[in-house]
């Protein structure tokens, strides 16, 4: 199976995290930190030497912030005529200007050999200000990447998962298989699909249209899914327990593997150590999220090592085990005396639903569906439980993680620039500093992806529980959209699901 990858990114949330996780592909691609990993397996070449993602961003209309507008959204306004011969007046809303960061990187991309970098003191940027995901996204798309969708506007998200099915029309369908085409032929060995997906909103009813058509065009392609569900304000009017259960029960069906991250239960003391983060903010939590997808993608991106048919096998014990959990250490110190006590508070679960068993046990970290991935962080190789003959885990290591500009300001003053953790002399002088804004150019991850059969079980059914419920309550019959012994059906297969996991 080959390692070239296509990733499919689905919703407004999906989209902030997916700007993160190209800002780290960016910041790599050119840096010294990147010479263990293959850009190939992300990027495509052009005839003119150019370097372009191979992506699908799947959006809303007007979530292109000041980008230009591609695949549906209006670049110019044309008079419709009213059977009612009646006045008619044109509403056009206004230019979106560009951040000063945006403005920054295409001054510098326009002079050649100038790249872009920390600036001497701050960023022309404010992380409260954003309200696209292209106010920060540094990487550039094909024109190709990007699709629009009818029916929809920029922050109102479709609300349950039959909306989000309504909205791929035949029409659309076509432009999004079109489109997944075109980028799998600039593919030298096609690998399977990474996608990112909304999952607390109707978007993950777009994920199901999406991902049905690409596995009838593309059969047997291996595929996995990463669930992204923001902590929101005001999240009555969205239904998200059902709709994470409907995009379970999505991948369940279609053989994706499921990673569902979520940030709902996320508190001002989650990641209080050593890190500066406003939970509701979607700026701050999809980059957290972000460093989860580029720590679990980070073995498809390594020279010689999984293609994704083979990180998804690792990932189940057994084929019917489709879900599997992700535990981040995030910033870690670069140099330990051991691998890590997995007990430490440093250790944030990103799929806190899937939490059931102690990570801590020994079996977990020699099982064969255990996979740690480290980032700068050095640990001997003679640790008595990882490096161990009867340990099977596998452990993938690369360099620091770069931080590319601009990066939240997450870090407290108790971390360098080097990503480094600062004695207490030091942080002291550095809170004292004016116009110090604590930004790192690197730092050392720690990630564990591995099954978890109590947490799987008791997932699994908290979903099955959830389609149940609606089909008395919402979809009481067809007329609701759905079909009433469809969804019964549905929930069927997420039981056998935590069943599988029992």
């Amino acid at each position: 199976m080959g390692r070239d990858l296509i990733v499919v990114q689905i919703g407004t949330f999906a989209n902030f995290v997916g700007a993160h996780y190209w800002n780290f592909q960016n910041e790599l691609f050119g840096s010294a930190f990147g010479g263990d990993l293959s850009p190939e397996s992300l990027y495509s070449e052009s005839l003119r030497g150019s370097y372009r993602p191979r992506a699908l961003l799947i959006d809303s209309k007007g979530s292109l912030g000041s980008r230009p507008q591609y695949h549906g959204s209006h670049q110019h306004v044309e008079r419709v005529d009213l059977s009612w011969g009646g006045a008619a007046s044109i509403h056009v809303q206004e230019k979106i200007e560009p951040t000063e960061f945006m403005k920054s990187i295409e001054d510098e991309a326009s002079v050649e050999g100038v790249n872009a970098g920390l600036p001497e003191r701050g960023l022309p940027f404010s992380e409260e200000s954003v309200a696209y995901w292209t106010d920060y996204c540094k990487e550039v798309f094909s024109d190709r990447s990007y699709l629009q969708l009818d029916g929809t506007f920029h922050g109102h998200p479709p609300a349950l998962f039959t909306t989000g099915q309504e909205l791929v029309t035949t029409e659309t369908e076509d432009d999004i298989v079109d489109a997944f085409r075109w980028q799998a032929e600039q593919c030298d060995n096609f690998g399977g699909v990474v996608t990112l997906c909304e999952s607390d909103t109707g978007y993950t009813g777009v994920a199901d249209s999406v991902l049905t058509a690409l596995r009838d065009e593309f059969p047997g392609s291996p595929g996995i899914t990463f669930g992204c569900a923001q902590r929101r304000r005001s999240p009555a009017k969205l239904h998200s327990g059902l709709n994470e259960a409907w995009l379970a029960a999505v991948c369940a069906r279609l053989d994706q593997h499921l990673i569902p991250f979520s940030a709902t239960q996320w508190d001002a003391n989650t990641f209080q150590h050593f890190n500066l983060v406003d939970v509701f903010n979607p700026y701050y939590s999809s980059s957290t999220l972000a460093v989860g997808v580029e720590m679990a993608s980070l073995p498809l991106r390594k020279k010689e090592q999984m293609s994704l048919l083979e990180l998804v096998d690792r990932l189940r014990p057994r084929p019917s085990w489709k879900v599997s959990r992700v535990d981040l250490a995030f910033p870690m110190r670069l140099q330990q005396d051991s691998l890590l006590d997995f007990g430490s508070p440093a250790f944030r679960s990103l799929t806190p639903s899937l939490v059931g068993s102690d990570l801590s046990a020994v079996e977990s970290r020699r099982s064969r569906s255990t996979i740690i991935c480290s980032r700068g962080v050095a640990f001997p190789s003679n640790d008595d439980v990882m490096e161990s003959e009867s340990s099977e885990a596998s452990i993938i290591k690369s360099s620091v993680l770069p931080i590319p500009v601009p990066f939240p300001h997450r870090f407290s003053a108790a971390v360098g620039r080097d990503g480094n953790f600062l004695d207490n002399a030091e942080s002291a002088l550095r809170m004292k500093a004016k116009g110090n804004d604590f930004e790192c150019e690197s730092c050392g991850v720690l990630s564990v992806l591995s099954a978890d059969a109590k947490g799987g079980c008791k997932t699994a059914s908290h979903w099955a529980r959830e389609l149940r419920m609606a089909s008395k309550r919402i979809f009481p019959s067809s007329s609701a959209g759905i079909d009433h012994a469809y969804m019964l059906e549905t929930s069927e297969l997420l039981s056998d699901l935590a069943t599988d996991f029992e």
